[in-house]
C-alpha cells in the first residue's frame, strides 16, 4: 500500500493551511469587540493555533521560500535572540511579542503555499470578513459623529466615537473599536482598498451595490480622520487607481504611446490635487449635516449611548497654522530624540531594548502633552531599531525595499503580464508603508 499517496489524499495540508489562515484572522478580529475575553482565549487557544499553523507550514515548505519570506523568518528569529539577550531568558514576558512576528511570517507566506484557487478563496473570505467588520464599525462611528455622542457596546464597553470631552471639542473624527484616530484611519483605509479590489472582481449586482455603499462609508471615515499623512496618500491612491483604469480602458486609446502616458500622468495629477481638496471640503459639509441631524435627537444618555452636553463644536482641523506643518505635529523633535537614544548607547545599537524599558526611555524623554507621555517614536524603522538594534532595522529596510520594488514592477508592468486585480493590491500596501514612516 502506498501510504504517502493515501496520506496526501486524506490530509490536504494546503487546504488545512488556508483554513488556519482564515481562522487566525477571525480569531484576532474578536479582539476588537471583547479584548479582555479575547486575551484569555489567546492564552489558552491562540498560541496553540499559531504553533499548529507553523507546524503545518514548515511540514509543507520547510525553509524554502522567496527572499522576503526568509527575511521575515530571520527577523522573527532575531527578535527571539534579542529578547533573551535583553534579559528575558525564559521568555516569560515577551514570548507573545516573538510569537506575533512568527504569525506575521506565517500569514505573509500563505499565498506561496496555496495554489491559485485556494489563494483566491482564502483572500476573498478574509476580505469579506474585514470589510464587513469595519463597515459596521464605521456606520456606528459616523452616527456618533453626527449626533454628538459615543457608544459603549456590551459586554466589555467597546467604544465608538469620542469619549473624552476635551477631544470631542478639540477635533472630530470617526472613532471605532476604542481606537485613536490614526489607527481607525489605517484600518478604514485598508478596508477601502480591499473594497475596490472586490468591487472590480464581483459580478453580482447586489454585492456590487453593497460594496459601493461600503466605499462611500469608508471614504467618509478616512476623510474625517484628521490624519493628514493618510489623507495625502489617500489622494495619491485615487490618482494611482485613475492611472490603472485609464491604462486598462479600451476606449482610451492614442496612437502614440508616449503621448498616452503623458496624458494619463496629467489626468492622475489632476485627480490627486482635486481629491485632496474634496477631502478637505467633506468636513464642513459633514458639520452642516451634523447640525441638522443632532438638533432632532433626544439627548438622554443611558448605559450604551452617552451624549456630549452641548452640540457646539469646531469641525476644522486645529493643527493648521503655527509650527504644526513644519514640525509634522512635533514628529521631527521625536525623531531627533529617539535617534539620540539609539546612537548614544552601543547596547541599544547591537541588541535593542527590552520592551518595557524602551517605553520608559521614550516616555521620559518628552514633556507631557495633553496629559499623555509620548510612548512611540512615530516611525516604524526607528522603532524597530530601538527594539531590536541596527540589525533588526536593516532587515526591515531590506524587506521594505524589496517589497516596494516588486510593487512598482507590478504596478507599471505591461497589460497581460500581471492582472489588473493584482495591480490593485499594491494600493493598500503602498499607502500603509508610507504611513508607517
Amino acid at each position: 500500500m502506498n501510504y504517502k499517496s493515501l496520506s496526501e489524499k486524506n490530509f490536504d495540508r494546503r487546504s488545512l493551511y488556508a483554513f488556519l489562515t482564515v481562522a487566525v484572522i477571525v480569531f484576532f478580529s474578536l479582539c476588537l469587540f471583547v479584548p479582555m475575553r479575547w486575551a484569555a482565549l489567546y492564552l489558552s487557544y491562540g498560541r496553540v493555533l499559531i504553533v499548529v499553523m507553523a507546524v503545518v507550514y514548515f511540514g509543507q515548505m520547510g525553509l524554502r521560500g522567496v527572499v522576503e519570506i526568509k527575511l521575515l523568518l530571520f527577523y522573527a528569529a532575531w527578535m527571539f535572540i534579542t529578547r533573551i539577550l535583553n534579559g528575558d531568558t525564559y521568555m516569560q514576558n515577551e514570548f507573545d511579542l516573538v510569537l506575533s512576528k512568527l504569525l506575521c511570517f506565517l500569514v505573509f507566506a500563505s499565498p506561496f503555499i496555496l495554489d491559485d484557487r485556494r489563494r483566491r478563496i482564502c483572500f476573498d473570505l478574509i476580505s469579506g470578513i474585514y470589510i464587513t467588520i469595519f463597515f459596521i464599525g464605521c456606520i456606528i462611528g459616523i452616527y456618533c459623529c453626527l449626533v454628538g455622542c459615543y457608544i459603549t457596546l456590551p459586554p466589555e464597553g467597546c467604544i465608538f466615537g469620542t469619549s473624552r470631552e476635551w477631544e470631542y471639542y478639540f477635533t472630530n473624527f470617526v472613532g471605532i473599536f476604542t481606537s485613536i484616530r490614526n489607527i481607525s484611519c489605517a484600518w478604514t483605509f485598508t478596508a477601502w482598498c480591499l473594497t475596490v479590489y472586490e468591487l472590480s472582481r464581483s459580478k453580482n449586482t447586489f454585492v456590487r451595490i453593497l460594496l459601493v455603499l461600503a466605499l462611500i462609508v469608508f471614504t467618509l471615515s478616512v476623510s474625517m480622520s484628521y490624519v493628514r499623512t493618510m489623507n495625502l496618500f489617500f489622494s495619491a491612491v485615487l490618482a494611482m487607481l485613475t492611472w490603472l483604469l485609464l491604462a486598462k480602458s479600451e476606449k482610451f486609446k492614442l496612437e502614440n504611446n508616449r503621448i498616452k502616458t503623458l496624458v494619463i500622468i496629467l489626468i492622475s495629477l489632476v485627480v490627486f490635487a482635486t481629491s485632496y481638496k474634496l477631502i478637505e471640503l467633506i468636513k464642513p459639509a459633514f458639520a452642516k449635516v451634523s447640525e441638522l441631524v443632532a438638533s432632532d435627537v433626544v439627548r438622554e444618555s443611558n448605559d450604551i449611548i452617552h451624549y456630549h452636553p452641548t452640540l457646539s463644536k469646531d469641525f476644522s482641523d486645529p493643527r493648521i497654522g503655527g509650527d504644526s506643518a513644519t514640525t509634522m505635529s512635533g514628529r521631527t523633535g521625536i525623531w531627533k530624540t529617539c535617534a539620540k537614544l539609539l546612537f548614544s548607547d552601543s547596547k541599544t545599537m547591537l541588541i535593542g531594548n527590552y520592551s518595557f524599558k524602551l517605553l520608559q526611555k521614550i516616555s521620559s524623554s518628552f514633556p507631557v502633552s495633553f496629559g499623555l507621555h509620548t510612548m512611540h517614536s512615530h516611525n516604524s524603522i526607528l522603532q524597530t531599531a530601538l527594539l531590536t538594534g541596527l540589525l533588526g532595522a536593516l532587515i526591515t529596510i531590506v524587506f521594505i525595499v524589496l517589497l516596494v520594488f516588486k510593487m512598482l514592477k507590478a504596478f507599471f508592468s505591461a497589460e497581460g503580464q500581471i492582472s489588473f486585480y493584482t495591480k490593485l493590491l499594491t494600493l493598500p500596501l503602498s499607502g500603509l508603508l508610507v504611513y508607517s514612516m
